[in-house]
């Protein structure tokens, strides 16, 4: 079930999902046919219920961009990379939000203590990354970089690059314009098929 086959409507019944849950949800598989226009019902879906992972994520968010000194509005649009799954997100992955994507580009980046960002490159995206807060650690094409709040480090085109958060870290990532489907992974093996989960976040 996505948004293509379902719309929100009133009033919420019990036991039924609201359109505020299924935003936050991924994975719903029904365990039977549900007709047309009728409620979806919890009871009705197989599903391992990501509602307390997403929420202890986006909290987080919330403290780190607050403990970077950080105003990003009310209500952001937030992309969340599990690139082995949602349940192991503190190992493996980032936070990203998008500020702005035109001839240039810029996206926030949040990762917590001892979390790694997998290696990667991109043909088409030039970036570089600002610390504002924490202690990254990059290994950019063999050759280990140390970042504090201030240090700047220009990844260039088809470099590999992997992420360490050595601290609970913010930093900017500043482009050209990002392009969807331009990173590209060394392994792959063990990742998602689904590794992103797009949500708004709300201050």
């Amino acid at each position: 079930m996505d948004k293509t086959n379902t719309y929100s409507a009133f009033p919420a019944l019990a036991n039924h999902y609201t359109s505020s849950e299924l935003t936050i949800r991924t994975n719903l598989v029904a365990q039977t046919n549900i007709a047309k226009d009728a409620p979806i019902f919890k009871s009705l879906i197989l599903n391992e219920d990501k509602f307390e992972i997403l929420e202890k994520i986006l909290s987080k968010t919330r403290e780190l961009i607050s403990f970077a000194g950080l105003n990003l509005g009310s209500d952001i649009d937030v992309e969340i990379s599990h690139h082995i799954g949602i349940e192991k997100f503190e190992e493996v992955g980032a936070i990203l939000i998008p500020v702005i994507n035109r001839e240039y580009a810029k996206k926030i980046v949040v990762m917590i203590k001892n979390q790694f960002h997998p290696e990667h490159f991109h043909k088409l995206k030039e970036e570089t990354f600002l610390v504002l807060k924490g202690q990254l650690r990059v290994n950019l094409d063999g050759i280990v970089k140390e970042l504090y709040p201030g240090d700047v480090l220009v990844i260039p085109r088809m470099s590999k690059h992997s992420m360490l958060a050595i601290e609970d870290t913010v930093f900017e990532e500043i482009s050209s314009t990002n392009f969807a489907n331009d990173s590209f992974y060394s392994i792959i093996e063990n990742f998602m098929e689904n590794r992103k989960t797009l949500i708004s976040l709300w201050f």
